[in-house]
């Protein structure tokens, strides 16, 4: 049985979609495509936003999101790449693992930090991690933790954020607002943020037999 605030939401959500071919939500994970939608319409947007907790800071992030793509034909958000040099692209690496770190309580280990100006292979992305795996984790803990409306929002949110821009970058992002203070502060996902922005992928990379690991970050050229 659905928690009945998410249910609320849900049933919002299906009201502003306005589409009767689609059947009532009856859980978060069905509005995976949603906003997807709703980004083509402002209003609409904004209304899906108004009862969430936090909910004016989640629609600026989200807008910021949107407004990085010109044309809104897509079935995902992809943005208009911003240039970036080598030494910009390393800054937001370094930058992203050390606030992931911060967040999670761990060492800030020392990658190696290569550009690749291509797309990641599949063999490559069968031998890639998070820049910080433990953030993620950590998000899922705090979406599913008793910490109160904040919580729910993360539920209900976490599913459709991703699937705007098939992004767990952006989905964090997002999020952030939700999580606690100390949290906040810190920002973890904003380089992260950076990077998607420049239609730039890193990821921790290793080689079957060796200890040796890396960053790889793969710029869509």
């Amino acid at each position: 049985m659905v928690e009945s605030t998410i249910r609320a939401w849900l049933d919002l959500w299906h009201e502003l979609l306005d589409d009767p071919a689609i059947p009532p939500f009856q859980d978060p994970e069905e509005m995976a495509g949603v906003l997807a939608d709703f980004r083509r319409d402002p209003e609409r947007l904004a209304k899906a936003f108004t009862p969430l907790p936090l909910g004016d800071e989640l629609l600026d992030r989200v807008r910021l999101c949107i407004e990085t793509e010109r044309n809104h034909a897509g079935i995902y958000l992809v943005p208009d790449a911003v240039e970036a040099t080598e030494e910009e692209l390393r800054v937001l690496v370094a930058e992203a693992i050390e606030r992931g770190c911060q967040c999670c309580g761990i060492e800030v280990p020392d990658y190696p930090i290569h550009i690749q100006r291509r797309a990641m292979t599949s063999e490559e992305s069968l031998a890639s991690a998070p820049l910080v795996e433990e953030l993620g984790d950590l998000y899922i803990s705090l979406a599913c933790n008793a910490r109160g409306p904040e919580s729910k929002a993360m539920q209900f949110l976490r599913e459709t954020l991703y699937t705007l821009a098939a992004s767990f970058e952006v989905q964090g992002y997002c999020l952030t607002p939700l999580c606690p203070p100390e949290i906040r502060a810190i920002d973890p996902y904003q380089p992260q943020f950076e990077l998607w922005r420049r239609r730039a992928q890193a990821v921790v990379r290793w080689r079957e037999g060796s200890p040796d690991l890396w960053v790889d970050v793969f710029v869509d050229a």
